[in-house]
């Protein structure tokens, strides 16, 4: 039965995002509101639905109507939501029976939580396919809620069977339902703003002021132009659309020129041309083409400017000027332009704030008075060897000082600017501010330098060991005195040679612990094997050197020597052995003694029952 039922509102899926993409698609073209039509479109669906239900009982009904009515709310805002309950609702109680005032609840709450949530999923972001299983879940969850307003005797015959389903299939079956709708949405959006856009866009193109012309790449024919292209090649009263576009060259070969240039590139490619206007005049040309798709067909797009119109190239230099300019005072690092005898011709924002300068006292200043004195020789011979040719760029670290008195560090490009036709002209600098980053080298050098000092220095053994391998990378003297081996010796060992085979395995796991990260460290007493041979007893602490969620990579050993100590236990223990074998021997003594007054004690007994029995007899005669 429920898969029947599933089944149904399957077929009411498909049916719903078939009319629901073209009622999208259509609605503009009715005099009624969208969200009427969505309305009136899932509150018919809704009531499809409960033509063919799943019937538990005379009067109670499951359908798909929630899941309809949920996603009206989604889909078509409050307006959708409340015509497609009211249709729904309608129905339910037009059918009537025990549970119809519980299915005009669910249609009411599933309308309400499909607005809801809805506006609380779209304040922030677009909403998401992931949302319409909460949304399915939320509303189903709410259908259950409602079945305890039935009749107390039917209750549990409903919801035994149908829990499970409500709160598992139905939101599945919500969530294919809204994504393939906003998939059904979307892609119609997307249609209609390309029709929208191609239509702006010829529109745009017909009312530009600089001819345009679409051609056929297969036929040469003109596919589109616009007004301007038409007026100055074949006139106002001349349609060009259809015509060959070879009638507006003043040479022929520059048709065969132009398809060769176009068809090698996939980019845009300009072109000077002779184009013979509708006045029969020539005019050199600019012809902008590019490969593009018209309505299906494969075709050229070109945009032509008469480029004995100075104006035209005096507007695009000043363009490109401007946005060189601001390019160059808005890059995230350094810019300067320095002469070959070191002035500064110009400088941007971060060259400024990297030395402290202010732009117009950079004109009294020379390269050689900001830079370090060491550094600057560097970079004297550098420049000298890129006039020369044997370099084509520099990159080194430089020292500079800031106006304030503080030294800061530049990671220094430079290249040399050439003229056409002159010699090198002057230098471009790019100069990165790295003056945290050398501050933070020098800390980590300054700590490296502490820490190995530390190392060699401690009383007790230590190492760092590879934890991957098990090989010794650095080890104090006193861990080399524990195990008898010189520092060159044991650094090209691994920690399992000298470890006693009988404690190796406990290593080994409790490493594979510390490796997975269910360890943070560990210590344990184990045994390692002298170079002479003896047997050393130490105490081991480990500590990994790697991030917790890092790759292991190495880790710290501390060895303490414990030998003494495990000697001192073994006397220990024999001495205690020894006092339990004099305490158990004299236990025995003891209770043998016992045993034996025990015995004598029972003999005087029954001697002095004898004596009373005989005394007795006495008394008698």
């Amino acid at each position: 039965m429920i898969v029947r039922d599933l089944t149904n509102n399957i077929s009411l899926i498909i049916v719903l995002c078939l009319f629901y993409r073209l009622t999208f698609y259509k609605w503009k073209h009715f005099k009624i509101p969208q969200e009427v039509i969505i309305g009136i479109l899932f509150g018919s669906i809704a009531v499809i639905g409960m033509l063919n239900p799943l019937r538990f009982a005379e009067g109670i009904i499951f359908d798909g109507r929630s899941i309809v009515i949920s996603l009206a709310g989604i889909f078509g805002g409050a307006p959708a939501a409340i015509l497609a309950a009211i249709l729904a609702g309608a129905y339910r109680i037009w059918i009537g029976g025990a549970g119809a005032m519980t299915g005009v609840g669910v249609i009411v709450s599933s309308a309400a939580i499909g607005v809801l949530y809805g506006n609380y999923a779209t304040q922030k972001r677009t909403i998401r396919a992931g949302d319409f299983l909460i949304l399915g879940f939320l509303v189903h969850l709410c259908m259950l809620a409602w079945m305890l307003t039935l009749p107390q005797e039917i209750i549990p015959m409903v919801l035994a069977p149908i829990t499970i389903p409500l709160l598992t299939l139905y939101p599945l079956a919500t969530l294919i339902l809204g994504h393939f709708l906003l998939v059904q949405r979307q892609g119609v959006i997307n249609e209609m703003e390309l029709s929208t856009s191609r239509e702006a866009i010829e529109t745009t193109l017909g009312m530009a002021a600089f001819p345009i012309v679409i051609t056929s790449e297969q036929s040469g024919r003109i596919l589109f132009c616009n007004t301007s292209f038409k007026t100055r090649f074949f006139g106002p009263a001349e349609d060009p659309i259809g015509q060959a576009i070879l009638g507006i060259y003043a040479d022929p070969e520059d048709r065969n020129r132009f398809l060769a240039e176009v068809s090698r590139s996939t980019a845009n490619v300009p072109l000077e041309l002779n184009l013979k206007h509708a006045s029969g005049d020539v005019h050199p040309s600019l012809v902008t083409a590019t490969k593009t798709t018209y309505r299906g067909e494969a075709a050229f797009v070109g945009v032509i400017t008469d480029i004995s119109e100075i104006k035209c190239s005096l507007d695009a230099l000043k363009k490109s000027e401007e946005r060189f300019r601001v390019t160059f005072e808005r890059a995230a690092i350094g810019l300067a332009n320095v002469s070959l005898d070191g002035r500064w011709l110009s400088v941007n924002r971060k060259i400024c704030e990297f030395l402290g300068y202010r732009k117009e006292e950079f004109a009294e200043l020379t390269y050689d008075q900001v830079a370090h004195a060491d550094d600057y020789g560097i970079y004297r011979d550098q420049v000298e060897r890129l006039l020369t040719g044997k370099r084509q760029t520099i990159r080194m670290d430089s020292r500079y000082a800031h106006r304030d008195g503080t030294r800061r560090w530049g990671r220094l490009t430079v290249s040399l600017a050439k003229g056409e036709s002159s010699g090198p002209e002057y230098l471009i600098l790019f100069i990165e501010d790295i003056s945290a980053r050398k501050e933070a080298e020098n800390v980590v050098q300054i700590g490296e330098q502490y820490f190995s000092q530390i190392f060699m220095a401690i009383s007790f053994g230590i190492a760092q060991i590879d934890s991957r391998t098990g090989k010794f990378e650095r080890i104090n003297q006193t861990y080399c005195d524990l195990v008898g081996y010189s520092q060159e010796e044991i650094m090209g060992m691994v920690f399992q040679e000298i470890t006693h085979p009988d404690d190796l395995q406990a290593d080994i796991d409790n490493m594979n612990l510390l490796r997975a990260n269910r360890l943070r460290d560990f210590s344990m007493e184990k045994r390692y094997l002298h170079k002479n041979g003896d047997v050393v007893w130490v105490k081991l602490t480990v500590l990994p050197m790697w991030k917790s969620g890092d790759p292991p990579s190495r880790h710290i050993a501390i060895i303490e020597d414990i030998t003494q100590h495990k000697i001192a236990e073994g006397d220990l223990q024999k001495h205690r052995n020894h006092l339990e074998e004099l305490v158990e021997e004299r236990t025995r003594d003891l209770q043998l003694i016992i045993n034996t007054m025990t015995d004598r004690e029972l003999r005087m007994t029954e001697l002095k029952k004898e004596i009373d029995q005989l005394n007795r007899k006495l008394a008698v005669r």
